[in-house]
């Protein structure tokens, strides 16, 4: 199979040479025509011309075949007007607007020429894809400029229907939800840039973040999407990022908040509030023009964005001792992007971009309680480059060639480390145990396509697309607690200690070929037929035998769709689709399967815990302030081989005909042009998740029941409750990587939409109403996706038969949600701008952890928790965000004065990400009356975890 890839290749690349107008159509859309007479017959021999702005030519023209179509193929995202003559008839002219990854229609009526040629200038193109059956999403320049939103494109993707918290149609896979700066997204997701792969094999994110102003389109391909696309459950992410024209234009912006433009909507609640916010800002640049007009085309962007604030209330580090300016936290980063287009002749463009996004983070990881000695200091940085070349063979043959390539890393280093003791402090943990992370990660991808129209072949016009697809990753993540090992307490006078030394390293190659037939079989009905092949071999890079493949997967993908034009005018269609989607890959599996960890003194495996015997504390020892020296004789006691409870021997090999993480995702709906501008959409969509990765346990455990009585919860658990549970025979495992059949989830999501796809008055409105049913034997996080993290439980009682642990709710799921996206110019040049999202809280219930410190009957699962109640039977408060802008502009010569203000969440409302389940694990900062920690169940873990307050942002931008 490898050898015919390679010849395929090899021929692909061979029949490269020859016009199209600006980059490839992973980044582009299309125009498609039909010329007609007034009876509705095609008119062959029409001359279309189209003139734009974002062309790097002055114009281009094509002629209708011998059906009166005609097509305008990749072309950057914008406005451009198109004219159709034909001698003998009225010339008419159409005002069209293009986004990434769709077709364009228009519909041109001449009509016979009266005694003078007349042009007539409308604005009435069908505003709804007849082409493809895909639900695709697509946010302009335009729209992301006049909207109150935090300047990462990440939060932009929320704005789309099926969209909850970055993850797409109950997918979930969301990772660190606010708490990591260097990573964007959803685990589930697919990211590219100007249709570059830009997943990282880790856990599946971005580590790219490119500079607002350089955008251009936001594409989100989502249910539908055709054989092209791939490695995703969720939707493809397409960030599409501007060109320059044969104009200079330009763009410079400052955007400002801080501490004293926000409210506190902590709800009293100590744990909640947050600490000194002494600012978050922007400033950013971009210029893009002509270094030899219409030939040569350039654009640039810059961007700083600093922010510095702090991750709990004053109180907590005046308490201890410490000012609150040495606690806040800083993360600042530069967003550096550049891009030249070169049209060679009329049959070859060629163009280069590169993105560069580096930044640190201080103080990273600074924990109530906690001396500043533990603070960690952070490095990130990604850089994507990318060379393209288009042509055309012909007047229905056209070509695609990408190379690419997108390198990544992430450093964390402590402070202060090694052989410092651990200490206690007003009855809080303070650690001086350093965690060392070195994080990197590289990928090389060549991508060749051919597209072919076919006029008429077994009765229908094809638009075929062919392609290869070449990707050689890398990903290299280590870790390890500095110093002896991490030793932690708690008030109880329980002791454990943990060391971690871990390292995965591993290489991926993937072989991908796809064909992509929309084939219109009459006027009114086009087929879409995909088909993708992936191939995805692993090579571990550190245990076993280095360089040896230890695991392989291939996957067929078929995709089925069709649209039908009830109306002839594109103005009333109905669509549906099949397909199945596959998801990405981590290095775990990879690098697990042979031991590729690194190794410790203790024994070839990497992460321990260790309790300390019964009878060891002395009389006079104080769990809430152990003196030093007590404190070093617990290491040198706890940190004893014969001390060790558990390990992860990180050694997972992979069962033989392992199959992919795949969702078979089922689509029918309808849209309509209600009123002229205005489309009403209906969809439903069906989600079966099968084939879970998971830790499987080979070994037959005997189980033994036992009476679980919980502690009491106010306001959760307000009486004890019992029930029977289950430990294991022995805390240790045989854990071999595997398919399961016992977990899956399943999704009915339905979506109801309204949209103004027209913008000619100066409003922007969409709204979108989504109901989700999503549940299932195994979560949606990424953990449980991305990196199979859920060990197989089908034979543990505690799981398959437990009357909580049955299917249900999945926790990243909000089962309506309400959206409002728009801005609206008034008289004065006054912008008003609000996006508006109400959603259910996500579902949740009680839980239990395994293990030695859970309940005191040892459960002895590898991960996780069990729960105490029912699946989801619990929701987390509902989300209401209202965001709103007020801006106002000037006017100067060939230039624009714009002053903002923002104002985000303005009803001040608590909206959590996430809430603690686990009631025998709290770690509450607040006290009672006699100073004990109060139970923080039910709550967000810190205030990353919630919306912020009301606050402010102010807001300048000139373009030109």
């Amino acid at each position: 199979m490898r050898a015919k890839l390679a010849v395929l290749t090899v021929a692909m690349l061979l029949i490269l040479p020859a016009q199209v107008m600006a980059q490839g159509e992973r980044t582009q859309g299309d125009i498609a025509g039909v010329v007609r007479d007034v009876d509705g017959a095609g008119l062959p021999g029409a001359t279309a011309t189209i003139e734009g702005d974002n062309l790097i030519q002055e114009s281009l023209s094509q002629v209708s075949d011998v059906a009166g179509n005609f097509r305008f193929r990749n072309l950057r995202p914008g406005m451009y007007i198109v004219t159709v003559s034909l001698t003998g008839f009225q010339t008419m002219a159409y005002n069209v607007p293009v986004n990434v990854g769709t077709a364009s229609t228009v519909i041109a009526e001449l009509s016979l020429a009266g005694v003078a040629e007349t042009v007539t200038v409308v604005s009435e193109t069908p505003l709804i894809d007849i082409e493809s059956a895909s639900l695709t999403t697509s946010y302009g320049a335009d729209l992301l400029e006049n909207v109150p939103v935090a300047r990462e494109f990440a939060n932009m993707t929320d704005f789309a229907a099926g969209f909850a918290d970055k993850g797409a149609y109950g997918a979930g896979g969301n990772d660190s939800e606010g708490t990591s700066v260097h990573r964007q997204g959803a685990a589930t997701n697919g990211y590219r840039l100007n249709g570059v792969d830009i997943n990282e094999l880790d856990w599946g994110l971005t580590f790219v973040n490119p500079n607002v102003e350089t955008i251009a389109e936001i594409q989100i391909v989502g249910v539908g999407a055709s054989a092209e696309y791939s490695h995703f459950t969720g939707a493809m992410i397409n960030i599409v990022t501007k060109g320059g024209t044969n104009e200079i234009h330009g763009s410079g912006s400052f955007y400002f908040q801080n501490g004293s433009l926000r409210t506190d909507n902590s709800r009293g609640i100590v744990d909640l509030e947050r600490g000194k916010f002494s600012y978050d800002r922007e400033v950013a640049a971009s210029v893009g023009g002509p270094i030899a007009r219409n030939k040569l085309l350039f654009f640039a962007g810059v961007a700083r964005q600093e922010k510095r604030d702090s991750i709990a209330a004053d109180s907590f580090w005046e308490n201890g001792g410490i000012a609150v300016d040495d606690a806040q936290q800083g993360n600042a980063r530069w967003a550096l992007h550049g891009k030249l287009d070169f049209l060679l002749n009329d049959t070859n463009t060629f163009g280069f971009m590169i993105n560069h996004d580096p930044g640190g983070e201080s103080n990273r990881d600074l924990r109530p309680g906690s001396p500043l000695d533990v603070a960690m200091d952070t490095e990130y940085n990604s850089t994507t480059a990318l060379f393209t070349w288009q042509s055309q063979l012909g007047d229905n043959t056209f070509t695609d060639l990408r190379l690419a390539y997108n390198t990544a890393d992430f450093l964390r280093i402590p402070l202060v480390c090694c052989d410092i003791p651990d200490y206690w402090f007003n009855n809080s943990r303070r650690l001086t145990r350093g965690f060392v992370e070195d994080e990197d990660n590289a990928s090389k991808n060549v991508t060749a396509t051919v597209t072919q129209y076919v006029d008429d072949f077994l009765g229908a016009a094809h638009d075929v697309k062919v392609g290869i697809d070449y990707n050689d990753l890398w990903s290299t993540w280590i870790a390890k607690i500095t110093g002896r090992g991490a030793m932690y307490a708690y008030s109880s006078g329980n002791v454990y200690g943990r060391i971690s030394n871990r390292g995965l390293e591993a290489r991926m190659l993937r072989h991908s070929a796809f064909i992509q037939d929309n084939a219109t079989a009459s006027d009114n009905l086009t087929l879409n037929l995909g088909l993708r092949f992936d191939r995805t071999t692993g090579y571990d890079m550190k245990g076993g035998v280095v360089g040896a493949q230890v695991d392989r997967y291939d996957n067929l993908a078929p995709r089925l769709g069709f649209t039908l034009d009830v109306s002839g005018d594109g103005r009333a269609v109905f669509h549906g689709s099949w397909g199945r989607y596959f998801e990405k890959i981590s290095i775990g599996h990879v690098s697990r399967a042979t031991g590729g960890a690194f190794t410790d003194p203790y024994e070839p495996n990497q992460r321990f815990f260790f309790a300390i015997p019964d009878g060891f504390f002395p009389a006079d020892y104080d769990p809430l302030n152990p003196t030093d020296a007590q404190v070093i004789a617990l290491q040198d006691e706890l940190f004893q081989l014969e001390n060790r409870t558990s390990f992860n021997a990180d050694i997972f090999p992979i069962t033989p005909g392992t199959q992919s993480t795949h969702t078979d995702v089922f689509n029918l709906g309808v849209e309509y042009e209600l009123v002229r501008d205005w489309v009403v959409g209906l969809d439903y969509i069906r989600k079966d998740d099968s084939n879970m990765f998971i830790y499987n346990d080979i070994i037959d455990h005997v189980y033994t029941p036992f009476e679980y009585t919980s502690p009491v919860v106010p306001g959760f658990l307000d009486t004890p409750t019992t029930q029977t549970l289950y430990s294991k025979d022995s805390g240790f495992f045989s854990n071999v990587f595997d398919n399961s059949d016992y977990y899956a989830r399943w999704h009915n999501i339905v979506t109801l939409s309204l949209d103004r796809r027209r913008t000619g008055s100066g409003l922007n409105f969409s709204t979108s109403l989504t109901y989700q049913n999503n549940e299932g034997r195994i979560d949606n996080g990424d953990g449980q996706t991305i990196w199979g993290r859920g060990f197989d439980e089908e034979d543990n009682p505690n799981f398959n038969g437990h009357p909580f642990s049955e299917s249900g709710p999945l926790r990243f799921s909000r089962t309506w949600s309400w959206k409002i996206l728009g801005n609206y110019r008034l008289p004065g040049d006054i912008l008003v701008g609000t996006y508006w999202n109400w959603a259910s809280g996500r579902p949740w219930n009680l839980k239990v952890r395994h293990g030695s410190r859970g309940i005191p009957e040892l459960l002895n699962a590898a991960y996780g928790s069990t729960n105490i109640e029912a699946r989801g039977s619990r929701r987390w408060d509902s989300h209401k965000q209202l965001d709103l802008r007020l801006s106002k502009s000037f006017n100067f010569g060939n230039g624009r004065l714009e002053l903002m203000v923002d104002g985000f969440n303005m009803l001040n409302n608590f909206s959590p990400t996430s809430v603690r389940d686990r009631i025998d694990r709290t770690f509450s900062l607040q006290r009672d009356a006699e100073g004990n920690r109060l139970s923080n169940v039910g709550l967000p873990r810190d205030s990353s975890r919630l919306l912020p307050g009301r606050q402010l942002r102010f807001g300048v931008r000139l373009s030109f």
